[in-house]
Order: C-alpha cells, then structure tokens, then sequence
C-alpha cells in the first residue's frame, strides 16, 4: 500500500512565479509555437484570478479569437462576460470567480467535458496565477501566436494556389491575405 504523496499548502514563492510566466511567455516567442496552451491556460488562471475591471481592460487588447483551442476562448468569452456583468452592476472592483464562470457555463449549455477539464486546469492549485501586469504580457504572446497561425494558413494556401494555377484560386488567396496586416499591428509588429 502506497502512501499519497500530499501536496504543500506554502504557497509559491514570488520568484518562483515570475519565473514560470517567463517560462511560458518565451516559449510562446518561438516562431514555430503556432499553438501555446500553456500560455492559454495560464493566461485564463491570470483572469480567473482578476478583477472585473482588470479583465475588462485585458478585453481591450484580447479577443476570443486570439485563442487557437476552443475550449480556451469559451471560457475566455464567459469571463468576459462576466466581468461586463459585475463592471454594469457598478462592481468593478469585484473579483472574478471560478465558480461564478462555471454557472455561466453550464447555464449557456457550453460546460462540455473539454470546457470543464480546461477550466479545472486553469484553476488548479498546482500555480499560482499570474499578476495583471503578467496576463497582459501573456495576452500579447497569445496575439502573437495567432499571426504565426495566420501567416502558416496564409503560406499554404499561396503555395497551393500557385501549384493549381486557377485564377479564382489566386483571386480569392490574395483576397484572404487583407487581414494579415491588422494581425499584424495588433500582434505588435507594424507593417506598411
């Protein structure tokens, strides 16, 4: 019969934590990291953490579809929400709760088994989560990934337009590379 190992109640040190946002925000710097989901996880922890204000103001700079799994941006869209429902409230200072988002969830039918396992990941004690100043970092890093993405879909599709030759081809890949330069600037990387 094994013993259970039992986890520490001492919370993580300070160092310690910004040495794992660091950890995940570089890894996110690699230009073949087209999908971070420690990085999502992570960033959802952050906000979970958060106050309603505080997430609003991530929102400014974040979108839904900045997340590459979709159980990621569900719990990402149901936080936002929240928070827009504390902030009316006249709550902004009102902290965000994990509990709270899994009503949300369940309530708009959007707890399936891959919504509730990332959800449990991002609120699991295993980390603490990190600082706004953190998430914001995190929120760049995720923005980042997603014109990685775009540029790969976008390099495929040329590729394959130009090996079948068709005009209508071409026309409608050149059409769909229009939104690479607004991924671009929100990525932080301006373009002329």
């Amino acid at each position: 019969m094994t013993t259970p190992i039992k986890e520490s109640t001492h919370p993580v040190a300070e160092s310690e934590q910004v040495q794992q946002v660091e950890s995940v925000v570089t890894s996110t710097d690699n230009t073949s990291a087209l999908y971070a989901p420690a990085t999502e996880i992570t960033l959802l922890s952050g906000l979970l953490a958060a106050r309603a204000g505080q997430v609003l103001g991530v929102a400014k700079q974040l979108d839904a579809r900045d997340f590459y799994a979709p159980q990621h941006a569900t719990i990402y869209a149901a936080v936002i929400t929240a928070a827009r429902r504390l902030d009316k409230d006249g709550q902004p200072d009102a902290p965000l709760q994990p509990e709270l988002i899994q009503r949300d969830l369940q309530a708009a039918g959007n707890l399936f088994d891959t919504v509730a396992t990332a959800l449990l990941q991002a609120t699991s004690a295993k980390h603490l989560p990190p600082v706004i100043q953190d998430v914001h970092r995190l929120a760049e890093a995720l923005r980042r990934a997603r014109l990685h993405r775009a540029l790969d879909t976008a390099g495929h599709d040329l590729i394959e337009a130009a090996n079948r030759g068709a005009d209508d081809d071409i026309r409608r890949c050149i059409s769909n590379l229009a939104y690479l330069p607004e991924l671009s600037r929100r990525a932080g990387l301006e373009v002329a």
